[in-house]
Parts: structure tokens; C-alpha cells; sequence
């Protein structure tokens, strides 16, 4: 249950518990039927990275799922906090282990001195939107202009790299701002925030233009609702 605490000036400021951030609510059109999120549709493209990892951990005799639980603690932990950032709310991480708060806190001091240098002022935090024209629905992360006024989208990954199908991912997200508020962005970035305790674990990626992946991102929409037909039909 999320409360409200006091800073030094007196206003209060709403402090938020993770848990309460975990259930990612369906996504709906106008007529009320449910639409599929974007990370529903991308998750059918091939992920080659998920090889090697599987990989790597076999080499250093270390299980999936204990791998599984210690980064992705860290991950939604790091993703949390740049989630709140310039929000001025606070993150309540009482619930996880002192050890994976400490990793997390390393990379969101990373994004943090990114975010600040970079000049952003947010728009949108954690904003759902549902494309009535494709029929899929997204939250992005960030909406922010920039410290020369330029409108950016930022996605937040905690990952070891930036993959081909986060830009996919990303040019739906635009979509979404095109077509539900006529946003017209001028910058287009992923933010890899890393979970090593390493400086360099940390990257910023740009392109100019996402036209071609969104082409990728409608197959995969076309490929996803006819699988899903196909269960149907033949369960």
C-alpha cells in the first residue's frame, strides 16, 4: 500500500511500493475488447542473446533459476527507481534483499547523472496508451523534453545489450504518442541500464527513425494474432 512522507520543505511526497507495480493491467480497445501489449507481440520475435546466456550459465555451473531470481531482483529493482526519477516520488525497496538494493542503486545513480545532464523536464512517466487503429496497447517509460526542448522518448532496458527487437518495441511506442496525442518526437533512445557493479555498464542508443521497425513490429502483430487463432481454433 503506497503512503505519502514529508520532505524538508513540508510538501508531501508519495512514497511507492514495487508490488504494487508488478501486475501490468490488460489493455483494452473502445469496444471493450482486450488487445494484446506490446511486449506480448515482440516476445514472439527470436530473442538469438537468450542462446548465449543460457550458455554462459551452464558454463559457470550456475542455475536458470537462481540466475533468474538475483538479476531480475535487480532489474525491477534499477527499473523502478529510474521509473520514479524526476517524479518526486519515492521507492519503497524494504521488501528485497540489501545486496540486490545496493547493485540497483549503483545503476540508477548512473541513469540519474544521465538524466540531469542531459537537461530532461518529463512529460509522461509510465504512460498506457491503446492503438484503436493496430489494436495493441503499451506503457513507455518516459516522455520528456530535452534541455533544448526536443521531445524524446526514453525506453528503460536492464539488459546486458540493446537488442533488435527493443528498437521494434520502441517504433510501437511511438505509434502510440502519434495516434493518441499527435506527439511529433524529435529523439528516439533506449537506455541500457546495466546490473554489474562496472561504469561502463551503462549505454544510451539513438536512431532517427523507427519507420522500418514499426514494419516489423505490424508482421509480428499479424504473426501473433494468428497464432493466437490458431490455439484457438485447434486447443
Amino acid at each position: 500500500m503506497n503512503h505519502t512522507i514529508t520532505n524538508d520543505s513540508g510538501k508531501p511526497r508519495e512514497v511507492v511500493r514495487l508490488e504494487s507495480k508488478l501486475a501490468k493491467a490488460p489493455y483494452y480497445n473502445s469496444k471493450g475488447e482486450e488487445v494484446p501489449s506490446v511486449t506480448e507481440v515482440t516476445d514472439t520475435l527470436p530473442k538469438p542473446g537468450l542462446k548465449y546466456y543460457y550458455w554462459d550459465l551452464g558454463r559457470k555451473g550456475v542455475s536458470l533459476q537462481s540466475s533468474k531470481d538475483h538479476y531480475t531482483g535487480i532489474g525491477k529493482i534499477a527499473h523502478f527507481m529510474c521509473e520514479l526519477h524526476g517524479t518526486g516520488k519515492i521507492p519503497d525497496l524494504s521488501d528485497f534483499p540489501p545486496s540486490q538494493v545496493s547493485i540497483a542503486e549503483n545503476a540508477y545513480l548512473k541513469f540519474a547523472s544521465f538524466w540531469d545532464k542531459e537537461g530532461f523536464q518529463p512529460l509522461h512517466n509510465e504512460l498506457r496508451l491503446v492503438s484503436e487503429q493496430w489494436g495493441f496497447g503499451g506503457q513507455i517509460d518516459k516522455v520528456a523534453t530535452d534541455a533544448q526542448g526536443r521531445v524524446c522518448i526514453v525506453d528503460l532496458k536492464t539488459s546486458k545489450d540493446i537488442q533488435l527487437d527493443y528498437w521494434i518495441q520502441l517504433s510501437a511506442y511511438e505509434q502510440l504518442l502519434v495516434e493518441n496525442l499527435g506527439l511529433k518526437l524529435d529523439r528516439r533512445m533506449i537506455v541500457r541500464i546495466g546490473k554489474e557493479e562496472s561504469e561502463t555498464d551503462f549505454d544510451v542508443q539513438e536512431k532517427p527513425s523507427l519507420t522500418g521497425y514499426f514494419y516489423c513490429f505490424t508482421k509480428a502483430l499479424e504473426n501473433y494474432k494468428a497464432l493466437k487463432e490458431i490455439k484457438w481454433k485447434f486447443r
